[in-house]
């Protein structure tokens, strides 16, 4: 005789594991997602998603991987917002920006990298570690070396005059796509891959007419 309720029971359980299989899948997913946000703005800015990100997790809107609860400390957050005052600054400068483009390239990937070490939902260290690298800091150093093309292109046709229009451009993208990483992963993402399509044609075009020119 067949004991339904044994059958019923075990139903469940595998309705159960399922779920909490699928929504363990889409966690590590969206905290991908969150990870390419806050390096996509690392980006325009290293140390503003760093602050972003600690404010955010010391109000308990994020939740980071063990080893880096740190962020969530007062010191943390104080350094993090001296050192985007500075870094912001210094771009605003036209004898630093091209100077800070040198050092921001690489540092781009490292802070791309960290930042996505710090907020994917992954146990296994290797394979969190080969995620941060691919999309944190891929992502991370594309961005930067489009806004170090921007740049340069702006020096060309502006004589320096432009790039504070561009300072002040990844300044608000920085904080913008750090607050939209936060709160809407999915909505940042394709907000991300039109950003870097429209980049991609716009300094297409410049480069264009600079050929003209010259």
């Amino acid at each position: 005789m067949i004991n339904f309720s044994y059958l019923n029971v075990k139903f469940k359980i595998l309705i159960l594991t399922s779920t909490i299989q699928y929504k363990l899948k889409v966690e590590i997913v969206l905290s991908i997602i969150l990870g390419i946000g806050l390096s996509a703005a690392s980006g325009f800015r290293i140390f503003i998603p760093f602050l972003i990100l600690s404010i955010a997790v010391s109000s308990g809107w994020v939740e980071v991987n063990e080893n880096f609860s740190w962020l969530s400390g007062f010191p943390a957050m104080i350094s993090f917002l001296a050192a985007s005052i500075i870094e912001t600054a210094g771009y605003f400068n036209p004898w630093m920006d091209n100077m800070l483009d040198t050092i921001s390239t690489p540092a781009a990937i490292v802070s791309g990298t960290v930042l996505c070490l710090a907020v994917i939902n992954e146990n296994e260290f290797s394979l969190k570690l080969i995620l941060a690298l691919i999309f944190g800091g891929g992502v991370a150093v594309n961005i930067q070396f489009l806004t170090v093309k921007a740049r340069s292109v702006s020096s060309v046709f502006t004589s320096g005059m432009g790039n504070q229009i561009i300072a002040g451009s990844e300044l608000l993208l920085s904080v913008l796509i750090s607050f939209a990483a936060i709160f809407y992963q999915i909505g940042t993402f394709m907000f991300i891959s039109i950003l870097i399509v429209i980049l991609l044609k716009i300094l297409k075009n410049a480069k264009s007419r600079l050929r003209e020119k010259f």
